[in-house]
């Protein structure tokens, strides 16, 4: 059975280094131009930093230049590829045809990947791509098993899909709705997500007459998509027979990064050690991805839930509160806070190769010594513990169950 490689995002230096840690064999990361998530963009400093970091731990790194190109972005994308060259970046992922052909023409050498935002969904599509130059195809999220399967089996350039993460509701990601209501470009990485806002219909003739969508009792979201998870259909994955899956997220935190990360990773590992017993794991792999910040779940377009989900809100089931910087030995750690968290609070443990475990905050002092009972976020403190930590290693704690607020009309 192949390994399909795992290719996860990363949003800053940071996240490039939790990934890798967390066990991605190779990340996608972008610049603040000529990539489709601008909050993410990266500095050059940074991306070659990160690139740099990446291949001394044997993973590849590639760099997403998928914005549909204006004539002016002409001007300064040779610059940008002429660094991305020199620092040695694995492949580009593109998505105009105009900027393949400038790369084909001025860095032969660069390899270029299709992005989904040119939406392969059929075979023949991939072969034209194919012939331009492209030696891996992203396909799109539209697709069944069934069609990948048919498209993987015929093609000759490698091919990876999305596993896990947010969907775009328009296809293939090329929306206009966010430049239509506030005039900010999704296409050049600027995107507001409207898709997520609540909507009413009101007739033309009966203005201030609102009427109700299949929704809540706070309104409708008709192009609120849910989020893609393809953990539990493992063995229709494997059998693909895919080169890598892709994890979506570059704008979304080290936490979110890391266990999901994990978890695919450990669930692959597994299949591929042990098919049969695959199963026994699979509730608690799926737990772990609940525990995580996101929306209901659906498992890809075989299934027709994609759009059917009644809230923008998130699941949130765990809040992260630490991660550990530095082994200090002893069974000394120090650990930088990022939310609240008190003396003698019980957290979970997620090591990056070991299991999960739990722990009470009993022994926590501030970087002096002094005894701590409540710490802020972004504080450093101490914690001794016998349980074994490892660097990278996060906090986190079950969230408060909440009542749903009674909301009145």
């Amino acid at each position: 059975m192949k390994t399909p490689e795992i290719t996860a995002p990363a949003g800053n230096l940071e996240k490039v280094k939790m990934a890798i840690n967390y066990g991605a064999e190779a990340i996608y990361l972008g610049g603040p131009e000529f990539s489709l998530r601008q909050r993410a963009g990266m500095s050059r400093d940074d991306i070659a930093l990160g690139v740099a970091y990446a291949h001394q731990a044997e993973r590849r790194v590639y760099a997403a230049v998928n914005i549909f190109a204006r004539n002016d972005d002409f001007d300064r994308l040779p610059g940008y590829l002429a660094f991305l060259t020199e620092i040695e970046i694995d492949a580009v992922i593109v998505s105009d045809p105009g900027i393949i052909r400038l790369v084909k023409r001025e860095f032969p050498n660069l390899k270029i990947h299709l992005s989904t935002q040119m939406n392969v969904t059929n075979l023949s599509s991939l072969l034209f791509w194919a012939e331009q130059g492209v030696s891996r195809v992203v396909l799109a999220r539209e697709l069944g098993f069934g069609e990948i399967e048919f498209i993987k089996q015929n093609s000759p350039v490698e091919i990876e899909i999305f596993v896990h993460g947010a969907v775009c509701i328009s296809y293939s990601g090329r929306c206009y709705l966010s430049q239509y209501m506030i005039n900010r470009n999704a296409n050049r990485g600027e995107c507001a997500h409207p898709c997520r806002w609540r909507y009413t219909i009101v007739e033309e003739k009966r203005p201030g007459q609102y009427y109700e969508i299949e929704g809540d009792e706070r309104g409708a979201y008709i192009q609120n998509s849910r989020d893609l998870c393809l953990l539990g259909e493992m063995p229709k994955l494997i059998d693909l027979g895919l080169d890598a899956w892709k994890i979506e997220g570059r704008v979304k935190g080290i936490y979110y990064l890391g266990a999901v990360i994990k978890t695919y990773r450990e669930a692959r590992d597994a299949y591929l050690a042990n098919p049969d017993d695959y199963h026994e794991g699979l509730g608690a792999w799926l737990a772990e991805l609940d525990k995580t910040s996101h929306r209901p779940f659906f498992s890809g377009a075989d299934n027709d839930e994609i759009t059917r989900t009644t809230t923008s809100n998130y699941l949130r089931s765990y809040q992260f509160v630490g991660l550990v910087k530095e082994i200090m030995g002893n069974n000394l750690y120090r650990i930088e806070a990022r939310n609240q968290v008190r003396k003698n609070e019980r957290v979970e443990i997620i090591n990056p190769y070991h299991e999960n475990q739990t722990l009470d905050l009993v022994d926590i002092t501030d970087t002096d010594g002094a005894p701590l009972t409540l710490v802020q976020p972004n504080q450093e403190f101490l914690l001794e513990t016998d349980i074994g930590l490892e660097k990278w290693a996060m906090l986190r704690k079950p969230l408060p169950i909440r009542e749903p607020l009674e909301l009145k009309r």
